[in-house]
């Protein structure tokens, strides 16, 4: 009986060492031990052992090859600081164009009187309603009329707070809740601004349900039919 014996390249055997790691198990030295044995890897060390064998000394031969290896890699390296330039450019030029929306934006509310001061000033005439509605109902409760003033629900006495104060709480409460519901909807350029204002807002709310439980019954009813000014 004849017996041959098979040679096999080292090729073959490096890839039955990285089959034989996959089937005991991936650990985390995996990923090394295939850098140490990649085609890429191979190709380089070829790339250095032959010029060492043109009689390069070693720190030669190491300074050539970092040398070649950056000429190699230097069209990436370009086409990258391409793109970045690029992108500079496209971000300069969004920027310079949001500046100028801006001044548009102005010029057409300000020909239109659109500004916010004008519509806050507006909004804010209701509350001077509601101070001399307060003096108007004053004027009525002191005169001799004999008018009856006689409550529903839990409270008896219109001219007497609300003894659970439920309907102060609900006036904070829902105050506070479309504050909050309008900075969802409108944005708002200073975000650590709007923050203190928030919390001033609620402070101020939270000691205004203290003033309206001893208000009467009947200014919460004149409240109710006056557009509070907000935010927006």
């Amino acid at each position: 009986m004849r017996f041959s014996v098979h040679r096999h390249p080292a090729n073959h055997v490096i890839c039955l060492k990285t089959l034989s790691r996959k089937f005991h198990g991936f650990s985390p030295l995996t990923p090394l031990l295939y850098a140490e044995s990649c085609y890429f890897t191979k190709a380089l060390q070829y790339t250095i052992e032959g010029m060492h064998s043109l009689e390069i000394p070693w720190f030669g031969t190491f300074m050539l090859s970092g040398v070649l290896f950056r000429i190699a890699s230097l069209p990436l390296h370009v086409y990258a600081e391409r793109l970045s330039a690029e992108r500079c450019h496209v971000v300069n030029t969004l920027n310079h164009e949001l500046i100028k929306s801006k001044e548009i934006i102005l010029d057409v509310c300000w020909k239109h009187r659109l500004q916010l001061p004008r519509i806050q000033y507006l909004k804010f005439c209701a509350l001077s309603i509601w101070t001399f509605s307060s003096f108007a109902i004053r004027n009525v409760i002191s005169s001799e009329t004999g008018y009856p003033f006689q409550g529903i629900l839990w409270f008896p006495d219109l001219l007497q707070p609300d003894p659970y104060c439920i309907i102060p709480a609900s006036v904070g409460i829902l105050g506070i809740f479309n504050y909050f519901a309008q900075q969802r909807i409108y944005i708002y350029s200073s975000v650590k601004l709007m923050q203190i204002i928030s919390v001033c807002y609620s402070l101020i709310m939270i000691f205004g349900i203290y003033f309206m439980s001893h208000l009467p019954v009947v200014s919460f009813f004149i409240l109710m039919n006056i557009e509070i000014p907000d935010s927006s």
